[in-house]
C-alpha cells in the first residue's frame, strides 16, 4: 500500500488524503464469501445475469464494496471494465462511496485509488 497524505491545512480548508493500492484481478463465477485486501474480484462476464465486481475499500476501512454491472442480463450501472491483454484491469468511471469513508474510489491498471 502507497499511502500519500495529503493533510495540508490551507486557509480553513484541508486537502483530501489520497491512498494507492496495486491489486491483483481475479475471475470468478460467483461472489466469494469472503473479499480478501487487495484483490480485485471480477465476477461473471459481459452478458451473465450477475456481472459485477467486489473489492475492499482502498483507504484502509476495510469496507467490502460490490458492484453489479447487470441483474438478469439487463445493464443496471453505467461502469465500465476495460481488461487488457496482460491480465491489467481498470474500471471507470470513479465509485463513490456514500457511507463510512464516503471514498472516491477509481481503478486504473490495478491500481486503486481512495480520495477521502
Amino acid at each position: 500500500m502507497i499511502c500519500v497524505p495529503k493533510s495540508t491545512e490551507i486557509g480553513n480548508r484541508f486537502q483530501a488524503k489520497r491512498v494507492k493500492s496495486v491489486y491483483t484481478p481475479v475471475w470468478m463465477d460467483a461472489l466469494p464469501h469472503t473479499i480478501e485486501p487487495q484483490t480485485f474480484y471480477i465476477i461473471g462476464k459481459l452478458g451473465d445475469p450477475h456481472y459485477g465486481v467486489a473489492l475492499r475499500c482502498p483507504c484502509g476501512c476495510g469496507d467490502a464494496i460490490a458492484v453489479e454491472f447487470a441483474k438478469h442480463g439487463a445493464p443496471i450501472t453505467r461502469f465500465v471494465l476495460v481488461t487488457f491483454q496482460d491480465g491489467r484491469v481498470s474500471l471507470g468511471p470513479v465509485l463513490q462511496k456514500r457511507d463510512g469513508c464516503r471514498s472516491a474510489i477509481t481503478v486504473k491498471l490495478n491500481v486503486a485509488e481512495a480520495i477521502y
